[in-house]
C-alpha cells in the first residue's frame, strides 16, 4: 500500500541503487572488496535488516506524490515553464492585457490532458506491481515446516521452496534439487526471451551436498558474493561451510559459486519437482529488476528542431517587445503628453515617470500579449499523436509474425518521426537477416569433405543407417567395414606429451571381438540397452586422429583407409554429442528426444547427429549418456569450460567409459586453428582445412572446428587443481578461469569441421532492395567468416557486383592505412571509368551512382578504430554502395555506428561552414548565429538505425539513433534494449517506408500548422499596437484568446495529424520506396516560409480589412473595440480552418466533422459566453452584446466572406500552380491513385504514365521537371 501513499518515489529508477544502469556491469577486483560486497549467513536467525525488501514498484506515482512529481516532470520542459510564466504574469493586472483566467485555463487543460494520460499508463503499472508483490511462494523454516507466504515477505537469507511451473520470487542460490540426477531445469523466457530449457545445479559440495530438505537445514556457513549488479552472464561467489552431514564432525570448506548455481527471479522451474534455494538478492536488487532500466533516452529529431525554433521565436518575441516598448516610450514622449485628456502627465501605477521603468513594464505587457507566438497546444498534441502512431505500429497486422503471432512493438514513441529520416541501416546477420533455423549440410574429417549443401538431412526418410548412406556413402561404407572387422574397433591410445611430441602408445582399450554385432541396415531408433552395458568403441582408443596410420587429404583409399575413416567418424560425432550445453526431453506425443539449449548451432548439430544414429540421450548429475549407432555409453563430465564471446569456444573434460580422460573442444576456426598440435603433416592438414572452410563459406554455410586432446590422469589432476583454485576466486574469477582454460586447450588434435546452413528469412532480399531504393545505405555487420558474410550479402542482394568488390584485410595499423588509401583511389578511378561514373545518375538522388562495395574484417578494424585512419574508413565507406563487416566484436559494432554518425555530422557541418565562407566578409559575422543553428540541426538530424536480435547486438542498438530488436531465437536482450521490436527483418521495410513516412509527414505538418495558426493570431495583436498608441491593449478578452488556441483550432489540427496521409493507399508508399524522406517539409527554410511568413500575411489580411472597414465606415459599421476584435478573431479562425482543409491530402469523414464542427461552434460561443457570465452576475464589456451586434450587421458577413475568399483564393491558386507545373512525387502518385479509382483500368493508366515518364523508378525531385503535369496526363488519357 505504500506506493499509493506516495512513497513509491523512493523506488524511482533515477533514485534507485546506483548500480542499476541497464547495462551489463562487470565486477572488478577492487569492487568485490568494497563494503557493498554481500555476506549472507546460511540457516541463521532471520535478520532482514540491511537488505532491501522483495517488493517492486515500477509505478511512478502514488496518491500523495502524484501532483508534485507530475508537475516536476512537466515543468522541467522549457516550453511549459514558458507557459507557466505567462499565466503567472497575467495575474499582475498592472501589466497584463488579458484576464488571468484565460491563460490559466489553457495551461490547466493542457496539464489535465497530460495527467490523464500519465495516470492511465501508471494504473497499469500499479496493477502489475500488486499482482507481482502478492504472488504466492513457500518458506522453509528452521523447524522443518514449509509455510506459504507472499513474495513481498521474502527476505535475503530465507530458504525458499519452489515447485514446477512456479516462478522464482527472488534471486536464489540452489541448495537442493528433487530429481535424482541432482539437476533442475528452468525456463528463462521472462528474463532473456529464450524458450529453451536450461540446466541448473545445486552448489557442488561433494559429500557435504544436501540430498534431502532436512539435510539442507543442517547446513551452516556463509555465502560471500558480489554486490547487486545487472550482469546476467556472470556471478561471483563463494560458499563457506563449517558443517558436513556425516559423523566426522565439522570442518570448514569453501565451494565456488557461479551463475550455474543461481536461479534468477523471473525464471520458471520446469520438469524438476521442487528445489530449495537461499535468497541472495531481492526486489529492486534482483538481476531482472537491475536490467529493467529503460534504454538510453533518445530524443526525436522534431523535438530537437522545436527546441531550436522555439528559441528563435522567443528571441523574435523579445525583439518585437523591445521595439514596441521603445515605440510606446516615444509615443508617450512626443504624442501622449500633447493629449491632456490621456493624463500621461499624471504618474500612477503603470505610468511611471522613469522612462526605463516605464519601458520595462510595457515590455512585460507586450511579452504577455505576444505569448501566442508559441503554441501551447502543440506539445500535448504531439504527445497524443506520437502515442497513436505507436498504436498504429503495434496493431499493424501486416507486421505480425505468423509463426509466433507477435505484433511489432513501439517501445519508444518519442522518436517515431525518426523512422522516416533514416540514412544508414546497420544490420546483424545471424538471426536478423537469416532465420536462425540451423541445419547441418556438410562436414569435413581431417581435411576431407563429406556431404552436400544440396542434401536436406532433416527431410531424409528411413533409418539412421539409410540416412547416413544418403548423406555420404563413404561414411556409411567406412562404418560398415569397421563393424565387419571387429578387431578394427580396438585401437591403441596415443597420448601426446605436453610438448606436443608424438607420445607413447598404451595398451589396447577394448579386447578383441568385444564390440558385438553391428548391422548398418538395421533400425537404430530403438531404446538403448540397459545402463551399465558400455562398449569399448566409446573409449579414448577410438581417436583415429591420434593413430599412426596415414590419413587426411592424401590418405589412400581401400579397406584400411575406410576403417580409419570410421574411427574418425566416431570421434567426430562423439565430440558433437558430448561437448554441448543442451538438455534432452521426450516429445509429449512421439516420445522422441527433443533438444533444448541456448545455442541454435548446438541444437542443429545434435539433431543432425540423432538423424544419423549418434544420439545424445540424457544428462544425469555429472554424467552424460549417449547412444552411438545403437550402442549406449556414459561419459563422466569432469570439467566444463563454458563458451564466452572472448574465448569463442567451448570445452569439456570427460572420462570415457574405459577411463581415458579427454578434452573435447569446438569453436570458431579463428581461435581453434592456432591451438592445434603441430606435427609432420600439420601444414598439409592445415591447408586442406582452410580449403574446406573457404569452400563451405562460399556456399554461405556457418562453420565450427572440432578438436580433442587426450590427457593423462596426472596431467588432468595437476591442471584441475589450478582450475578449481581459479574458480574459487571472488576477484577476477572470469579472467583467471580463462587463463587456466587456455593452458589445457593447447596441442589439440583436429577432428573435423561442421558446415551449417542458416537460411535467409523470407522477404529479406526484397526488403534490402527497397531500403536501398529509398536512399538508405545498408551495412551488414557480423561475427561470421568473411566468405560466409559475402555469400549472404550476395544472396540478400546487398552486393550487386561481386566482381567490383573491394576487400580490406590488414595485419598492422600501417598496412590498414595504406590499404584504405589504395582502395579510396581505386573507388575514385572506378567511378570515373565505369558506366556508373559521372554520366550515370541515380534515380533516387540525382547523384552519381555508387559503384564500389566494401568488405572489411574485425582484425583490420582493430587496427583502424581509435586511429586517424578512422576518417579514411568513413570516407571510403560513405562512397560505397554496400559495406560488409565480418568477424566484428560487439564493441566494434557499436564503434562503427558511432564513427559513421560523427562522420555524417561532420559532413553536414562542413557543408554549412563552406557555404558561410563563400559569403562576403561583411555577411559572415551576422550569419554566425545561423551557422550555430545549422550545425545544431546537423547534429540532431543525422539518423542511424541498427537492427539485431542477440545480446551481442545491444551495444550497436544503443549506439544508434534508432534501435530495432528482432524478436527471434536468441533471447530478448536486443528487444529489451531497442526502441522498436519486430518479428522479422522484412517488417523493417513497412516500418520505415509506411509508418516512418506517415509519422514524418504528419508531425512535420502538425508543427508547421500549429505555429502558423498561433502566429496568425498573434500578428493581429501586434499590428493593433500601431493604432492604439502602443498601449498594449488586446483585441479580445483573455478567455476568448485562450479558447482560440486550446479548442477551436486545437481539435482540427489533432484530427489532421492523426488521419492525414500523403497518398490514399498506404501500400503505395511501400511499393514506391523512392518517396521515402524525399521532402524537406520541416527544414528551417520551409518552416519559416509556411509557418511564419504565411501566418504574418494571413494575420495582416485578417486585421487590416476589418480595422479599415471600421475606421472608414458609416454609422452602420462595426466600430467599437470588442466588436472589431471579435470580427478579426472569427476571421482568423476561419482562415486557419480553410488552410488546414486545403493542405489536407486525405480528408476522412471524421476529420471533416471535427474541423467543420470546431468552426461552427465559434458562433454559438460568442452568443453563449455572455449568458454564462450573466448567470454568475458578472458583466464583461468584452462579451456583453457583442455577438448580437456583429451577427446582425451585414458588414460583418461581407468582411468575413471577403477575407475567406481572398486568403483561400490565393492559396488555392498557388497550390494549383504547383500541382500543374511543379508537382512532387507524392502528388504524382496521388494522381495515379485518382486515375485508378475513376477509370477502373489502373494497369492501362499506369502504363500510359510510364510512357510519359512517371514511373516509380524514375520518380525524382520536383526540380528535375516532369514531362507533363498529372492533371494534363489525366486529360490525355
Amino acid at each position: 500500500m505504500f506506493e499509493w501513499l506516495g512513497l513509491s518515489f523512493l523506488n524511482f529508477k533515477w533514485l534507485r541503487n546506483p548500480l542499476k544502469s541497464g547495462t551489463v556491469k562487470d565486477v572488478s577486483v577492487k569492487e568485490v572488496h568494497t563494503p557493498d560486497a554481500r555476506t549472507i549467513p546460511l540457516n541463521a536467525e532471520r535478520n532482514p535488516k540491511g537488505f532491501v525488501n522483495n517488493e517492486i514498484h515500477t509505478a511512478k506515482f502514488g496518491i500523495v506524490n502524484f501532483l508534485p512529481i507530475f508537475l516536476f516532470i512537466m515543468f522541467r520542459r522549457v516550453a511549459y515553464l514558458y507557459f507557466l510564466a505567462q499565466a503567472a504574469l497575467a495575474y499582475w493586472s498592472v501589466v497584463s492585457p488579458f484576464s488571468p483566467y484565460g491563460p490559466t485555463i489553457a495551461l490547466v487543460v493542457i496539464l489535465v490532458v497530460a495527467a490523464i494520460k500519465a495516470l492511465i499508463e501508471d494504473a497499469a503499472r500499479h496493477r502489475e506491481d500488486v499482482k507481482t508483490n502478492n504472488g504466492h511462494t513457500r518458506l522453509l523454516h528452521s523447524d522443518g515446516k514449509v509455510v506459504e507466504t507472499t513474495w513481498r515477505h521474502v527476505h535475503v537469507g530465507d530458504i525458499v521452496e519452489v515447485h514446477d511451473n512456479e516462478d522464482f520470487p527472488a534471486d536464489l542460490l540452489c541448495l537442493y534439487c528433487q530429481l535424482d540426477d541432482g539437476v533442475c531445469y528452468i525456463k528463462t523466457t521472462n528474463l532473456d526471451g529464450e524458450s529453451n530449457l536450461k540446466i541448473k545445479r545445486p552448489v557442488d559440495m561433494g559429500a557435504a551436498a544436501a540430498k534431502t530438505p532436512e539435510e539442507v537445514l543442517r547446513l551452516r556457513g556463509e555465502l560471500h558474493c558480489e554486490p547487486p549488479n545487472a550482469n546476467l552472464h556472470i556471478f561471483v561467489g563463494r560458499l563457506d561451510t563449517n558443517s558436513i552431514l556425516d559423523s566426522e564432525g565439522a570442518k570448514s570448506t569453501s565451494f565456488p559459486v557461479s551463475l550455474n548455481e543461481m536461479l534468477l527471479r523471473g525464471c520458471t522451474l520446469k520438469n524438476s519437482g521442487k528445489i530449495l534455494g537461499l535468497v541472495v538478492y531481492t526486489g529492486a536488487e534482483s538481476r531482472i529488476q537491475m536490467n529493467a532500466a529503460a534504454p538510453p533516452r533518445k530524443t526525436g529529431s522534431y523535438d530537437a528542431f522545436l527546441n531550436v525554433q522555439i528559441a528563435i521565436v522567443i528571441c523574435w518575441q523579445i525583439l518585437l517587445c523591445i521595439g514596441l516598448a521603445c515605440g510606446s516610450l516615444g509615443w508617450r514622449q512626443y504624442s501622449g503628453y500633447e493629449r491632456p485628456h490621456l493624463l500621461f502627465q499624471v504618474y500612477v501605477q503603470g505610468n511611471y515617470k522613469n522612462n526605463f521603468v516605464y519601458a520595462i513594464v510595457l515590455w512585460i505587457t507586450y511579452w504577455i500579449l505576444l505569448s501566442y507566438l508559441v503554441p501551447i497546444s502543440l506539445f500535448v498534441t504531439m504527445e497524443i499523436v506520437k502515442f497513436i502512431m505507436g498504436l498504429y505500429i503495434n496493431l499493424d497486422k501486416r507486421m505480425m509474425h505468423e509463426a509466433t503471432g507477435e505484433f511489432a512493438k513501439a517501445r519508444n514513441t518519442d522518436m517515431v518521426e525518426d523512422l522516416g529520416m533514416v540514412e544508414y541501416v546497420f544490420s546483424d546477420k545471424t538471426g536478423t537477416l537469416t532465420s536462425n533455423e540451423m541445419q547441418l549440410r556438410c562436414i569435413a574429417l581431417r581435411g576431407t569433405p563429406f556431404g552436400s549443401s544440396e542434401f536436406r538431412l532433416e527431410s531424409a526418410q528411413g533409418t539412421p543407417a539409410q540416412r547416413l548412406e544418403a548423406f555420404d556413402p563413404r561414411l556409411a561404407s567406412a562404418a560398415s567395414l569397421m563393424q565387419a572387422e571387429g578387431t578394427a574397433w580396438a585401437r591403441p591410445v596415443v597420448v601426446p606429451s605436453a610438448k606436443g611430441d608424438p607420445g607413447v602408445t598404451g595398451a589396447p582399450l577394448v579386447p578383441k571381438g568385444q564390440s558385438g554385432p553391428f548391422d548398418l541396415q538395421a533400425g537404430n531408433d530403438a531404446a538403448p540397452p540397459a545402463s551399465g552395458q558400455t562398449n569399448g568403441f566409446m573409449s579414448g582408443g577410438m581417436n583415429g586422429g591420434l593413430s599412426d596410420q596415414p590419413r587426411g587429404p592424401g590418405a589412400e583409399r581401400g579397406q584400411g583407409s575406410d576403417a580409419h575413416l570410421g574411427q574418425q567418424l566416431l570421434d567426430f560425432w562423439t565430440n558433437i554429442c558430448v561437448c554441448h550445453s543442451l538438455i534432452s526431453e521426450a516429445h509429449p506425443v512421439t516420445s522422441e528426444p527433443i533438444f533444448q539449449g541456448p545455442s541454435p548451432d548446438e541444437v542443429a548439430l545434435v539433431e543432425a547427429a540423432k538423424l544419423l544414429g549418434f544420439v545424445f540421450v540424457a544428462r544425469a548429475r555429472s554424467r552424460l549418456q549417449v547412444n552411438m549407432l545403437g550402442r549406449p555409453a556414459t561419459y563422466e563430465i569432469l570439467n566444463t569450460l563454458d563458451f564466452t564471446s572472448d574465448r569463442a569456444r567451448m570445452s569439456v573434460v570427460v572420462r570415457c567409459p574405459d577411463g581415458t580422460i579427454k578434452l573435447l573442444t569446438k569453436g570458431s576456426d579463428a581461435v581453434m586453428l592456432p591451438l592445434l598440435r603441430r606435427g609432420q603433416d600439420a601444414a598439409a592438414l592445415d591447408q586442406a582445412t582452410q580449403d574446406n572452410l573457404r569452400h563451405f563459406s562460399l556456399q554461405g554455410l556457418r562453420t565450427l572446428v572440432l578438436c580433442e586432446r587426450i590427457l593423462t590422469e596426472a596431467e588432468w589432476r595437476e591442471w584441475n587443481a589450478r582450475f578449481q583454485a581459479a574458480s574459487s576466486q571472488l576477484a577476477g574469477r572470469e579472467a583467471k578461469v580463462s587463463q587456466v582454460a587456455l593452458e589445457v586447450e593447447q596441442n589439440l588434435e583436429l577432428l573435423g569441421v561442421t558446415a551449417i546452413e542458416d537460411k535467409l528469412q523470407a522477404g529479406v532480399p526484397d526488403a534490402i532492395s527497397s531500403l536501398i531504393n529509398a536512399g538508405m545505405k545498408v551495412w551488414v555487420i557480423t561475427g561470421d567468416k568473411q566468405e560466409t558474410a559475402i555469400n549472404i550479402a550476395i544472396s540478400c542482394k546487398l552486393i550487386q557486383h561481386p566482381d567490383r568488390l573491394m576487400i580490406c584485410n590488414a595485419d598492422s595499423p600501417e598496412d590498414a592505412a595504406a590499404m584504405l588509401d589504395d582502395l579510396a583511389h581505386q573507388a575514385r578511378k572506378q567511378e570515373d571509368t565505369t558506366s556508373y561514373g559521372a554520366l550515370a545518375r541515380s534515380s533516387r538522388t540525382g547523384m552519381p551512382e555508387l559503384a564500389c562495395e566494401l568488405v572489411i574484417d574485425g582484425k583490420t578494424l582493430s587496427h583502424i578504430i581509435g586511429t586517424p585512419a578512422e576518417l579514411k574508413l568513413a570516407q571510403l565507406a560513405s562512397s560505397c554502395a554496400a559495406v560488409v563487416v565480418c568477424r566484428a566484436s560487439p564493441s566494434q559494432k557499436a564503434a562503427i555506428v558511432r564513427r559513421m554518425k560523427r562522420f555524417r555530422i561532420e559532413q553536414c557541418e562542413g557543408r554549412t561552414v563552406r557555404w558561410i565562407e563563400r559569403q562576403r566578409a561583411w555577411l559572415r559575422w551576422p550569419l554566425a548565429p545561423l551557422l550555430f543553428l545549422l550545425k545544431y540541426q546537423a547534429r540532431v538530424g543525422v539518423r542511424m538505425l541498427a537492427i539485431g536480435d542477440g545480446a551481442n547486438d545491444v551495444a550497436m542498438i544503443q549506439a544508434a539513433s534508432i534501435g530495432i530488436g528482432i524478436m527471434g531465437k536468441e533471447g530478448r536482450q536486443a528487444t529489451n534494449n531497442s526502441d522498436y521490436a519486430i518479428g522479422q527483418f522484412r517488417f523493417l521495410e513497412r516500418l520505415l517506408l509506411v509508418h516512418g513516412t506517415l509519422a514524418d509527414y504528419r508531425l512535420s505538418r502538425l508543427i508547421k500548422y500549429s505555429f502558423y495558426k498561433n502566429i496568425a493570431f498573434a500578428t493581429t495583436l501586434f499590428f493593433f499596437q500601431f493604432y492604439n498608441g502602443y498601449s498594449g491593449q488586446a483585441l479580445v478578452d483573455g478567455i476568448t484568446a485562450s479558447f482560440y488556441n486550446a479548442f477551436f483550432t486545437a481539435l482540427p489540427v489533432g484530427a489532421f495529424a492523426i488521419f492525414d496521409r500523403p497518398v490514399r493507399l498506404l501500400m503505395t508508399l511501400q511499393r514506391n520506396p523512392q518517396l521515402y524522406h524525399r521532402s524537406e517539409s520541416l527544414s528551417i527554410a520551409a518552416f519559416w516560409r509556411t509557418a511564419i511568413a504565411l501566418a504574418v500575411i494571413h494575420g495582416a489580411i485578417c486585421f487590416f480589412i476589418p480595422y479599415y472597414a471600421a475606421a472608414n465606415g458609416d454609422r452602420n459599421s462595426i466600430t467599437d473595440l470588442w466588436s472589431v476584435g471579435k470580427t478579426i478573431w472569427v476571421a482568423v479562425i476561419g482562415v486557419v480552418t480553410l488552410e488546414i482543409m486545403l493542405v489536407s491530402r486525405y480528408q476522412t469523414k471524421l476529420f471533416l466533422l471535427v474541423t467543420l464542427l470546431s468552426y461552427a461552434l465559434v458562433y454559438p460561443y460568442v452568443i453563449i459566453l455572455p449568458l454564462i457570465f450573466n448567470a454568475f452576475n458578472t458583466k464583461d464589456p468584452a462579451q456583453e452584446g457583442v455577438g448580437v451586434q456583429i451577427f446582425s450587421n451585414p458588414n460583418f458577413w461581407l468582411q468575413i466572406i471577403f477575407i475567406y475568399t481572398l486568403t483561400f483564393g490565393i492559396r488555392f491558386l498557388e497550390r494549383a500552380v504547383i500541382w500543374l507545373y511543379r508537382p512532387n512525387d507524392s502528388m504524382v502518385l496521388s494522381e495515379m491513385e485518382a486515375l485508378d479509382l475513376r477509370e477502373g483500368d489502373g494497369e492501362a493508366r499506369r502504363e500510359r504514365l510510364v510512357q510519359l515518364g512517371h514511373t516509380q523508378v524514375e520518380l525524382g525531385h520536383s526540380q528535375r521537371g516532369l514531362s507533363q503535369s498529372p492533371l494534363r496526363v489525366h486529360e490525355n488519357l
